[in-house]
This record gives C-alpha cells, structure tokens and sequence, in this order.
C-alpha cells in the first residue's frame, strides 16, 4: 500500500518570496501586494520577475492584492500591484521596473508601468523658482492660486515668474494683493491692487513700473477721492480722483491729465463737483498806463 502524504493534497504558506530559496509544487508565497502557488518545483532566482517569466511558468497567480509603497522613490524595483503616492496623484503599477534614477526624470520616465488608482491634490504653499511641480500641486501665487496640469520644473528666476509655465497650470481661484501707494521700479502682478491718486488700480498685466504710471496696464478697482490742497496748477500731475479747486468750483480728475484746464475741458479730463463762490475782497482798480507816440517833424520843411 502506497504511503499517503497530506502536503500532497493542501498548499503550504512560505510567507514571503526569498531568492534562492527552494520551492516545491504547491507552495504559497507572498510577493507585491500578491499571492502565488508553486507550479514546479525549483531553486528561485535572485529576483522574482525572472522565475515569473521563465520559458516554464514557475508561479501561477492565486490571489490578486496590492502593497502600499508610500511615496515613490528613486532607483526602487516596483512590481505589478505596488501603490505609490506621486504629487497628488495615487499610481498602482502594472508592469516590474525599476525607476529612474534621479527625482527630476521622476515616475514620468516610466509613466506607461503606472495606472491611475486614485487623483487628489497636493497643496505646495507659495510657488518657488527653479522647482520640479507634478499633475496637480497647488501653489499660491501672488493674489491667485493655481494647479498643475503638467509636470515641469519651474522658471529660474522671480522676474519671469509662473507665467514663463503658465500653458502648464491652471486658475483655480483669483483674488487680489494690496501692495499700497504705486512705486517706481516695483515689479507688479495680475490681482495686485495700488493706489495711485484717489483711486485704486487692479493690475492685468505683469510689469515692472516706470516713471509714468501707465493706465494700459492696470483696471480701476475702486474709484475714490483725493483733495489736493492747492488750486489747480497747469504745472501738476493729475491722478484720476484728485480733486481740486479751480475759481469758486472744485472738479473731480476723470483720467490722469497735466496742463488740462477743467472748465475748458470739463468733459474730457475733469468733472463738475460742486459750484461755490471765490471771494477776492474789495475791488480794486488796475491802473493801465498810457502809450504816446513821439512824432518827429521833417527838418526840411518850409516855415
């Protein structure tokens, strides 16, 4: 009578898959998230993928699983079911390799052994210069704030800004920045609001000032008032919303003017704000002096 073997009729738990390690038919080991079953006997490989594509199959998949890696990482061998966090996006790999080499080739150099598991964000605070951002980091910048929509390393310096990689975000929220009185020489922002005159101005356009402030650049936020304590001088500088005395009236600047007299031009530059007296004292008589012609007789006339 044959003898009777009872790990011939059930499967034996190895844990997890070792190199060199001796297998026999019907073991089950534990390797990426995965179980296997031991479909011939054999003395394992250094690494798993090659007994896993051997010429004659040496594992067969027994139950499907995944293993939760963290945060993907350089130069690590991944393996079909791995689960990586990436920027803000969970990624579960479908094919063995080893990732790149360096963060700035990042998963990207192997984006076809990932899939999408999961999406999210990740919130990056205020963006930086010369930076390696990822599908959907989220930075502040200056009044706004933005997601990334490609991965790319950012512009090296301040002066070209998120806007020289702005085809790679995307607006996720606008607001404005106060960056009080408007200055010479300042680099300005779009949603940076400056009060120049008696009005604050929202900027649209990304600049650096320069010695005249100009209207192209900027939107009126709030239009205010700004008294200016001496009468109107042809000789001033007018900011939109300065105010000022001219006669007995006082007239509100539509638009920035120099040498614009208002009631010569009131529609255009100035605006009636409200109509009073100028009292100048006593009349008092202007003197104009008389201009005689001195005649000179001919010395050749006849007496």
């Amino acid at each position: 009578m044959a003898d009777f073997k009872i790990t011939r009729i059930r499967y034996t738990w190895k844990g997890t898959w070792s190199g060199t390690t001796q297998y026999v038919r019907d073991d089950i080991v534990y390797y990426g998230g995965k179980s296997y079953v031991c479909f011939v006997t054999h003395t394992a490989s250094t690494t798993f993928l090659a007994d896993l594509t051997a010429t004659t199959p040496r594992w067969v998949l027994m139950f499907d699983g995944g293993s939760w890696r963290g945060v993907w990482s350089t130069t690590t061998l991944y393996n079909p079911g791995d689960m990586v966090r990436y920027g803000g996006i969970v990624y579960r790999a479908i094919t063995s390799h080893t990732s790149a080499a360096t963060t700035t080739l990042g998963l990207e150099s192997n984006q076809a052994a990932w899939t999408t598991l999961a999406t999210t964000e990740d919130w990056k605070n205020i963006w930086t210069t010369s930076t390696q951002y990822k599908i959907n980091d989220v930075v502040k910048y200056n009044a706004r704030v933005y997601r990334c929509t490609t991965n790319h390393t950012s512009a090296p310096g301040t002066d070209q800004g998120l806007e020289a990689n702005i085809s790679s975000w995307e607006l996720v929220l606008s607001q404005v920045e106060y960056k009080s009185v408007w200055t010479i020489g300042t680099q300005y922002n779009v949603g940076d609001v400056a009060k120049f005159g008696g009005t604050l101005w929202k900027c649209d356009f990304k600049h650096t000032s320069v010695s005249l402030f100009t209207v192209g650049y900027w939107d009126v936020y709030i239009d205010g008032l700004q008294w200016e304590s001496q009468p109107w001088d042809n000789g001033q500088a007018y900011q939109r919303g300065d105010i000022v005395g001219y006669g007995g009236y006082a007239y509100r600047a539509l638009q920035n003017n120099s040498n614009q007299q208002p009631e010569a031009t009131a529609n255009a530059y100035w605006s009636l704000v409200t109509e009073n007296y100028s009292f100048q004292g006593n009349w008092v008589a202007v003197n104009t002096p008389v201009s005689y012609t001195h005649l000179t007789l001919p010395t050749n006339r006849e007496v």
